[in-house]
């Protein structure tokens, strides 16, 4: 969370910081006069590259078996990035858009992928009941009650 939270802080800090220094670093009326738009979007791509590298290291870094991890985890922080360009920026009703379907992406979106999941495996590899008769080539334990320990016993029932 905190993570998190530092970096929308960051973007939106950057960003306003941009917009304030385009409109030669003063206010007008209703914000900076103005504003230079090149000095803006190259703050903003400067943020979105930056905060890739963060996400990549998340990725990378927890990666060390042979699968990928942790993905959500540098999608939100990417998204987080974009929620603080979009707040320094000043378009509140946009990051409250946002921000309110990215907490239901993070909330709902758990459970309902891992029941979609499921299901979707469980009609590729359904469970088909074993015969008990049929070989399995296991060892199996049995007990004589004279005998105080268990004897290995191999069935082969060709």
């Amino acid at each position: 969370m905190r993570t998190h939270a530092l970096v929308a802080l960051g973007a939106a800090l950057v960003t306003f910081s941009s917009v304030f220094l385009a409109g030669g670093g003063h206010w007008g009326e209703n914000g900076p006069a103005a504003i230079d738009g090149n000095v803006v979007t190259r703050a903003v791509q400067g943020i979105v590259a930056g905060v890739g590298f963060l996400g990549g290291g998340v990725i990378l870094k927890t990666s060390d078996r042979g699968t990928v991890r942790h993905l959500t985890t540098a999608a939100s922080l990417w998204v987080v990035a974009c929620l603080g360009i979009v707040c320094g920026l000043g378009q509140w009703a946009l990051g409250v858009a946002a921000l309110v379907l990215t907490l239901l992406m993070l909330v709902i979106g758990g459970p309902v992928e891992g029941a979609i999941r499921r299901k979707i495996m469980a009609r590729i590899f359904p469970k088909v009941p074993m015969s008990p008769s049929r070989h399995t080539g296991e060892i199996r334990a049995v007990r004589d009650p004279a005998a105080a320990p268990a004897v290995p016993i191999l069935h082969d029932d060709d």
